[in-house]
């Protein structure tokens, strides 16, 4: 997947200085083509190769909290769908819709 975003972030606290906010909010929009990888076997006959798919769609949402000085804690949610139709083995179709669901934690440290 190759995924273009657009992000809005929200500082909570005075003036809505993101460096120094207790609290901070992200939305993210993203869309962008993919490029699977088919591998298939079928009737003992094999495939596999790159090729271009669909476009993917993201839609996410976090937080980062200020825990000490310079150290932010992260949490954000993450959930990616594309309908993919792909050529298989033997001159077959493959149809899928694919759905995924992202929870990412981490610490950052800002200067």
């Amino acid at each position: 997947m190759l995924l273009a975003n657009a992000v809005v972030r929200h500082a909570f606290g005075k003036r809505g200085d993101y460096r120094t906010a207790r609290l901070v909010a992200a939305a993210r929009v993203g869309a962008g083509p993919t490029l699977p990888h088919v591998e298939s076997t079928i009737a003992d006959v094999g495939d596999e190769r790159y090729e271009r798919g669909a476009v993917a769609f993201q839609a996410a949402g976090g937080i980062e909290l200020l825990v000490w000085k310079h150290l932010r804690a992260l949490a954000e949610y993450k959930f990616t769908r594309c309908r993919q139709s792909v050529d298989a083995a033997d001159g077959a179709r493959v149809e899928t819709l694919l759905r995924t669901h992202h929870f990412a934690f981490g610490v950052s440290w800002h200067f």
